[in-house]
């Protein structure tokens, strides 16, 4: 296997099928009752734990203003992005396999930057790239379109018009997806700044732990059980194994992230299906659609491969 098949293998797909089980643990969180302050909690402890982990395991790399820099804004804009999903789910009544394909738009953003940041566009063929992760998107939008989860007459979701109710959603997703969009081009700058997996790992684990803290602070919501603590655990170890694959490609492997994006984004099809499976979200699916989508993602992805 090529280094650059190596990379995308190791740095896309493995990463979608790790980050699509994080992206449908955040539902069980939230249904477990937990705190969003608490969840970061516990979420930025894994994740710095993982650091250490990474650290034993790859001893390379090291601590310098910049790479912890990277790292932290890293933690700041990721959390703020899952915050908002969130949000979603627990305050707006949002199915995850609605949310999934929206805030996994953040494909064009992370594309975009690592083109202009990081003069990417000289090591790929932009025709490929761009026809990929347009049909990406345009299957996001069709899987999102999906979706007709109706609100708990309980919750705010309840309280509002479904059009202000679903507008909402989408809003949250899209601006999630701005937020994870950054947060691709910092994991490479961090990467570029001579850090190895285990440090930018810790410093990121540190940064989610402070918002968490924060959180906790504003809202006042100290919620958590030993149930909702376990899957907040299990939320952060899945996000640490899938981003640390991705950090591993873009350093040992010289992977790009306008390629690597479009394809761990299809962590898509991942969260979609499991929202379906186990919170029987497909009761309020439209199958064409949804069907529809995952397959322009699955060649959209086939396509940015080969760029």
């Amino acid at each position: 296997m090529s280094p650059h098949i190596a990379g995308l293998v190791i740095g896309g797909f493995l990463p979608a099928v790790l980050l699509g089980f994080f992206g449908v643990m955040q539902k069980t969180c939230m249904r477990a009752s937990i705190g969003i302050g608490p969840f970061f909690v516990v979420v930025g402890t894994a994740i710095a734990g993982s650091g250490l982990a990474f650290q034993m395991w790859t001893p390379l790399g090291r601590f310098s203003l910049t790479s912890v820099l990277c790292a932290m804004a890293a933690g700041v804009v990721w959390s703020s992005g899952v915050c908002l999903v969130l949000l979603a789910v627990s305050r707006l009544g949002g199915s995850i396999s609605q949310l999934a394909p929206l805030y996994n738009v953040n494909t064009l953003v992370a594309v975009a930057l690592g083109l202009l940041i990081f003069s990417e566009w000289r090591q790929v063929r932009p025709v490929f790239l761009a026809i990929g992760a347009v049909m990406i998107v345009v299957g996001s939008v069709f899987a999102a379109r999906a979706s007709r989860e109706t609100g708990d007459e309980h919750s705010v979701a309840g309280r509002t018009s479904p059009r202000l109710r679903r507008a909402l959603i989408v809003g949250c997703g899209l601006m999630a997806a701005i937020c994870y969009g950054f947060k691709s081009p910092l994991f490479k700058a961090g990467m570029c700044a001579g850090a190895g997996v285990g440090p930018f790992f810790f410093a990121m684990g540190f940064a989610v732990i402070c918002f968490g803290i924060i959180a906790i602070l504003v809202t006042g919501d100290r919620r958590i059980s030993h149930a909702s603590g376990s899957y907040a655990l299990f939320s952060g170890l899945f996000f640490s194994a899938g981003n640390g694959l991705v950090l591993l490609a873009i350093s040992r492997y010289g992977a790009n992230i306008s390629q690597l994006a479009p394809l761990y984004n299809m962590n898509t099809l991942v969260v979609v299906l499991l929202g379906l499976l186990f919170y029987s979200e497909w009761k309020q699916i439209k199958p064409v659609l949804l069907i529809a989508g995952a397959v322009l993602i699955v060649l959209g992805a086939a396509i940015v491969g080969k760029a």
